[in-house]
């Protein structure tokens, strides 16, 4: 019975140490960049939509896209 207690004290302590550090990786993968609009005063998420309608804009205007 001992030893069960050892056991499960190793593994929770183990889990209780890899957990943080889990979540925090798999929320990095699915952060956006948020920016500031300064013209309009309120903040954008830069994804797909944001990529397309930037690539569109500088279409219309004859201009070559830049990262």
């Amino acid at each position: 019975m001992n030893r069960f207690l050892i056991i499960g004290g190793w593994l929770l302590l183990s889990v209780a140490l890899i957990a943080p550090v889990v979540v925090r990786a798999d929320d990095d993968h699915h952060r956006e960049r948020r920016y500031y609009d300064r013209e309009h005063r309120d903040y954008h998420v830069w994804n797909d939509h944001e990529d397309r309608a930037y690539r569109v804009y500088l279409g219309e205007r004859h201009q070559e896209y830049r990262e």
